[in-house]
């Protein structure tokens, strides 16, 4: 047994997990090499940092990582290849991920290695990975990062475990338009913000590429000739085909054809013979004068920052703490809470959480400007601030949502617009009416506090709150 005695509460999350070494890094995440105390086994903890981001964006990643979390619990246990979940939870404000230790090398270090792959060796590891993306597919979720990095080959079977779930959706789940992916290993579809199953098979297309020529796929030299199989060759080329109706439509499929002799695959597929030099590279130029019209807007934090070395071991499959589907989401209503600002803030304040509003304008009051946020939290829910420009501090502030909002996060939008002050059962009421659209508009004054909850021409649901002598 663990004697917890020798570690203080400071040195443990969750009073259970000790942090070793960071092994991993990019821009929103840190994953180190752990011990679960309570059980007494190495694993790995994935923190996610955003506290320096625009409150929008530190939304929108947690949203990412509650994600992230809910489908790895919805993976475990469903296949052996699949890098297993253990934990999720918050301490100290942070959000962490604890998951299996595997020991091995990605595919990318295997390269660094040795260079390039035999066609037999790719060709393996590509029906192995197929077999994982049958069963994650079969789930309804879609990886969107298959590269080599994401790949780890497992020391104790030489099996290759698919790792990094972080940009992974739900495909029943609705999703912001965000280009979410590894520029060089996406479809164009997927670099304009769509995603589908056979965009995981292109990422693997271009995986293979680069196994078998160890070079990066947008940097194989067209004319090149390669003495590679038919088979794996239409592929390949059918699996990155610029034009997705002509690709794969299952990994099932794709495995299929890989396994197929030359004769039973052309008696198939009736596919057209292409040479291996008629890779679609054009397609990945295609995505990269995307990335450039876009500015590629990722939500990342995918780990592309990988040191040479990264061991891995094997621990038992066996879930702990598993969360809950409504515990994985934070609710409309609480999200709302953490962007909405009362008079007397600062300026600065609300710049440091919401970054530049959409507009800004002259106020309606004398010394006043007006500032408006759009889509903030979720889509329809538009906030508006107005500061005295003499002072610099809030004045008025504003929220509207669309009409079928919850009553629950219009009660919790007008509970934050009043700071301190408790709603009286009179206002509560006046809430209600409106919601219930049996009154159009409902005035009141509270502490030092006016406002108005009515709805719009619109039917949307509008709260604004002011300072008495704002007006």
């Amino acid at each position: 047994m663990v004697d917890f005695s020798l570690y203080s509460k400071s040195e443990l999350l969750k009073q259970r997990y000790h942090l070793h070494n960071l092994i991993a890094q990019s821009t929103h995440s840190r994953v180190f090499l752990a011990s679960d105390l309570a059980l007494e086994r190495k694993c790995v903890v994935k923190q996610l940092y955003s506290d320096h981001c625009p409150a929008k964006v530190k939304q929108a990643m947690e949203l990412m990582f509650h994600q992230e979390a809910k489908i790895l619990t919805k993976l475990a246990g469903r296949h052996p290849q699949i890098c297993q979940f253990y934990d999720y939870f918050r301490d100290s404000g942070s959000l962490y991920i604890v998951q299996e230790w595997i020991q091995g090398i990605t595919l990318e270090q295997k390269l660094h290695r040795q260079r390039k792959l035999s066609e037999s060796e790719t060709k393996d590891i590509l029906l192995k990975i197929l077999t994982v993306l049958e069963c994650i597919h079969s789930q309804g979720i879609i990886h969107r990062d298959i590269k080599p990095n994401n790949i780890i080959l497992r020391s104790k079977d030489n099996l290759p475990v698919l790792i990094d779930f972080g940009v992974a959706q739900e495909v029943s789940t609705r999703q912001q338009k965000v280009i979410v992916g590894t520029p060089g290993y996406m479809s164009l579809e997927q670099a304009m913000g769509k995603a589908t199953y056979n965009n995981d098979l292109y990422s693997l297309g271009l995986t293979a590429i680069h196994l078998l020529t160890g070079r990066l796929p947008q940097t194989v030299d067209l004319e090149q000739q390669h003495d590679f199989s038919y088979n794996l060759t239409v592929v390949i080329n059918r699996a990155i085909a610029s034009d997705s109706t002509l690709r794969f439509a299952s990994a099932r499929e794709m495995r299929l054809a890989l396994q197929s002799s030359r004769e039973s695959f052309l008696t198939q597929t009736n596919t057209i013979e292409f040479p291996l030099s008629t890779w679609r590279i054009f397609s990945i130029i295609g995505i990269q004068l995307v990335a450039m019209g876009f500015g590629w807007h990722y939500l990342d934090f995918k780990l592309d920052q990988q040191p040479a070395k990264v061991f891995f071991d094997s621990p038992s499959t066996e879930l702990l703490s598993l969360p809950t589907q409504d515990e994985l989401k934070p609710s409309l209503a609480s999200q709302i809470q953490d962007v909405i600002f009362v008079p007397g803030t600062s300026e600065n304040e609300v710049l440091q959480t919401l970054g530049e509003p959409v507009w800004r304008k002259p106020g309606f009051w004398a010394n006043s400007v007006a500032w408006s946020y759009e889509d903030v939290v979720a889509e329809g829910i538009d906030l508006g601030y107005m500061f005295d420009d003499r002072t610099n501090k809030l004045r008025q502030a504003e929220i509207a949502v669309p009409p079928l909002t919850d009553l629950e996060t219009v009660q919790s939008a007008l509970n934050s617009l009043l700071a301190a002050e408790q709603p009286s059962l009179d206002l509560k009421q006046g809430l209600h009416t409106v919601y219930q659209r049996q009154k159009a508009s409902h005035n009141f004054t509270i502490g030092n506090l006016e406002g108005i909850i009515q709805r719009n021409d619109k039917d949307r649901i509008y709260i604004a709150v002011w300072e008495a002598d704002f007006h």
